[in-house]
C-alpha cells in the first residue's frame, strides 16, 4: 500500500516536471524530453517503488496488473492507463487528483509535460494505485 506522504512525494515530482519537453522515447528528463512511460517510472522511483531503467505503458501495467483497480473514481497519486483495452495500452498520465492528470504528451515538436483534466481523454481502460 502506498502512503500518503509517498504520493505527496509524487505529487510534487510530477509539478516539478511541468513544462519539460515531450520526447517519444525519451527517459531523461535532463537529456531533452520524456514520454509518458517514463515521467511515470521517474514518479516511481522518486519513492523506491520501481527498479528499471525503462519501460513503456503496457510493460508497467504487466507488471503491476495485479493491482488494478479497473475503471473506478480516481484519486491522486493513481496511475492513469489508456487504450484500447489493457492488452493495447497507449498512454499512461499520473492522476493529481479527481479531475487532473499530469501527462506527457502531443508531439515531439510540440508537446510537453503538462497538467490537463482527466475528461479530455475518452479512453481510460484501467487505474492502478500501487
Amino acid at each position: 500500500m502506498i502512503l500518503q506522504n509517498e504520493i505527496n512525494i509524487m505529487t510534487k515530482y510530477a509539478w516539478s516536471l511541468v513544462g519539460i519537453p515531450y520526447k517519444l522515447g525519451g527517459n531523461v528528463p535532463q537529456a531533452g524530453g520524456i514520454d509518458c512511460s517514463a515521467m511515470c517510472l521517474e514518479l516511481m522511483r522518486a519513492i523506491s517503488k520501481w527498479g528499471t531503467d525503462d519501460a513503456n505503458c503496457q510493460m508497467i501495467y504487466n507488471k503491476l496488473k495485479g493491482i488494478s483497480r479497473g475503471n473506478v473514481p480516481v484519486l491522486e497519486g493513481d496511475f492513469l492507463l489508456f487504450g484500447k483495452d489493457v492488452n493495447s495500452l497507449t498512454h499512461i498520465a499520473y492522476a493529481i487528483d479527481s479531475t487532473y492528470m499530469i501527462e506527457a504528451g502531443g508531439t515531439d515538436k510540440t508537446g510537453l509535460v503538462r497538467p490537463r483534466k482527466q475528461s479530455w481523454r475518452k479512453d481510460l481502460v484501467t487505474v492502478i494505485r500501487f
